[in-house]
């Protein structure tokens, strides 16, 4: 059983609500995406056909970097207590070693500008769908843990009798 934020009644876990019709939460996860291959690709071209200059470059990657670290930083342990910590320590173990993989990327896209190396920058996009890989993973474990948690919640209300708003 499904809360229906809409209606506050318990329904069948469906894509709506069988008492309003509403839009009941996601039960499908989100899908897999190659965001920071996609964008390490792009600007990569847009340098080899002087659409962008290298100094605009080095800013881009500097911001992404600088972003990067803080997601890093606020996705530390000490963030979650200690009862929570164990149903979410996978996910996020998977999505630190994504942004990891793409701080190594942004890494070597700085050595590929020096080099504008086919083979190079072949290994930085293998690295960016290595990141991506990664944080979709961790995106996957997370959407699993949030459903399993509304289930539970769901299933929880209806043992205990709740018959939805008077």
């Amino acid at each position: 059983m499904l809360l229906c934020y809409q209606c506050l009644n318990l329904s069948k876990p469906q894509d709506q609500c069988e008492h309003c019709g509403a839009d009941l939460p996601a039960r499908k996860a989100p899908p897999r995406v190659q965001t920071k291959t996609a964008l390490l690709n792009r600007w990569s071209l847009e340098y080899r056909t002087r659409d962008i200059e290298r100094l605009d470059l080095e800013a881009r990657l500097a911001e992404e970097e600088r972003t990067i670290r803080t997601i890093l930083g606020q996705a530390a342990d000490d963030q979650f207590d200690s009862d929570s910590l164990p149903m979410v320590e996978e996910e996020l173990r998977t999505g630190r070693q994504g942004l990891q993989a793409y701080l190594e990327a942004l890494a070597g896209f700085r050595i590929w500008l020096d080099t504008v190396d086919s083979g190079e920058l072949k290994r930085v996009l293998a690295l960016a769908a290595q990141a991506d890989s990664l944080m979709n993973d961790a995106v996957a474990m997370n959407f699993n843990n949030y459903r399993t948690y509304l289930e539970s919640m769901g299933e929880f209300l209806y043992q205990a009798g709740y018959q939805g708003p008077s």
